[in-house]
């Protein structure tokens, strides 16, 4: 489904790609600013250098220093305490994202429920790890300052979400 323009687009125009060095440690991938946490989870389709690419890529594009980001996969059930306990919101929800952002550096914890990605992706008819990965890049723009409180800013994240995804072939992202 295709949206109407409601928002302006940010022209995307990545100023520099830092390949990352990654290692492996208990099922933990990291490197200079990505932390990623599968927790009892076993998807190793996520694409972590994909992932950074199009971090450093929204950050510079948003004018931020990227710094640190942990990303945490969890279950519905666990999404949904947080979100009650930090946020007072008695719903499910895909992602959720605490920022520790400066005025300069993006940094932040951003949790991704797998159970809405597996239940989205099957719908979608694509890999669980595509839809995770479009959490991600969702919690990077709420670090970034973009909301989707209303429908307006709703969609301009989601064509920002689209844009960052098909600007680096990350996968096909037509809804």
């Amino acid at each position: 489904m295709l949206l109407p323009l409601v928002a302006i687009q940010l022209k995307i125009e990545c100023r520099s790609f830092n390949k990352p060095t990654m290692s492996r440690k208990n099922n933990r991938m990291k490197n200079k600013i990505i932390d990623w946490n599968n927790g009892n989870f076993s998807f190793q389709n996520v694409d972590i250098d994909a992932l950074n690419r199009v971090y450093e890529c929204i950050c510079a594009d948003f004018n931020f220093t990227p710094g640190r980001i942990s990303f945490q996969l969890t279950s519905d059930e666990e999404l949904w305490k947080i979100n009650v306990k930090h946020l007072d919101h008695n719903t499910y929800t895909d992602v959720i994202t605490f920022s520790y952002s400066t005025p300069q550096i993006v940094s932040g914890e951003i949790f991704i429920s797998v159970d809405r990605a597996v239940e989205n992706a099957t719908m979608l008819n694509i890999s669980p790890g595509d839809e995770i990965l479009r959490y991600a890049v969702h919690g990077i723009l709420h670090l970034c300052g973009l909301n989707d409180h209303s429908k307006v800013e709703r969609e301009a994240m989601r064509m920002q979400e689209d844009l960052y995804l098909k600007k680096y072939n990350v996968f096909h992202v037509e809804r």
